[in-house]
């Protein structure tokens, strides 16, 4: 309020990447003073979301990594990375002083992303080729058993083969159990009619079994156990408003951040934006919490 009184044109607001988790004194504040800012029509208002800040020299609990080696503390930084999300200041210094050019007001989410995080990258690689192998080798009976339900049931193959989008808007084949009746339209989940399910179909979909043959994908390495869900090319909605948020920057996944959290393609923005804001946070840590979550078909909050 002071400085909407000192007419100030440009006010830069920052809160924690985590402001809509928990619901302490603190954090509703912070809620609070948002949505004050947001009000205010005599200046325009930039939120940056940041999460944990560090710079050249570490600080808090992170100190003694100053004491090491500089090439070994940052190994070691990045191995809390994979696990916490983090952002150099000077991304943060960047982004203050391109916004502070900038006339419209926005909201801004910031981070390091993982992309560049050996650590990471290595974790997850790994865990998808166990997961893939790893149902393979113990479930390949199930695999038989299901890919015979599906012919004995309805006329057509017992594996769907259908072209989506990838990694850099590259089109891939991505493979699932047929669920639908042969011939049925190609369109997106939330547009298939009831009656073009098939009866073992309901119950593949519902038991999320129909997407057990994307462990070939992972072998393929155009898909990852977990990440964005791939859309049909025809989408081109999703496709334009997914590309202009970066999140063709990731690998598909059998399963993401929007799907725990009960989003589906029929919400275009709403879906792009929270691919988008799960590739800035994602970390080790929120993985396992989706791979939870869907395990146990809990919604992710």
């Amino acid at each position: 309020m002071k400085a909407k009184k000192a007419k100030v044109e440009k006010l830069i607001y920052t809160a924690t990447i985590h402001q809509n988790v928990g619901a302490s004194h603190y954090t509703s504040s912070k809620k609070e003073a948002e949505h004050i800012l947001k009000k205010l029509e005599t200046m325009n208002i930039t939120i940056l979301r940041l999460p944990f800040v560090y710079g050249e020299k570490f600080s808090g609990k992170l100190s003694f990594l100053n004491g090491m080696p500089h090439r070994l503390a940052r190994y070691f930084f990045k191995l809390l990375a994979a696990f916490k999300v983090t952002l150099h200041i000077s991304a943060l210094v960047d982004c203050i002083d391109t916004n502070l050019k900038l006339v419209s007001s926005d909201e801004v989410m910031l981070s390091d992303k993982q992309e560049n995080n050996l650590v990471y990258a290595i974790v997850r690689r790994a865990l998808d080729i166990s997961f893939a192998l790893s149902i393979i080798v113990v479930f390949w009976w199930l695999l038989l058993l299901v890919w015979f339900a599906v012919k004995m049931t309805s006329k057509g193959p017992g594996i769907f083969v259908q072209q989506r989008v990838g990694l850099h808007c590259k089109p891939f084949f991505l493979y699932k159990f047929r669920t639908m009746l042969d011939g049925t339209e190609q369109v997106g989940s939330h547009e298939i009619k009831s009656n073009s399910v098939t009866k073992i179909g309901r119950f593949l979909r519902k038991t999320k079994i129909d997407e057990l043959p994307q462990v070939f994908n992972i072998l393929q390495g155009n898909m990852s156990l977990i990440g964005p869900r791939p859309c049909l090319l025809s989408q081109y909605e999703l496709v334009e408003v997914r590309s202009k948020c970066g999140v063709y920057e990731v690998l598909p996944g059998i399963t993401g951040y929007s799907q725990v959290k009960n989003i589906d393609m029929s919400s275009v923005e709403h879906l792009a934006k929270e691919d988008e804001k799960y590739i800035k946070i994602r970390t080790l840590t929120l993985d396992f919490q989706i791979l939870v979550s869907t395990v146990l078909g809990w919604k992710l909050l």
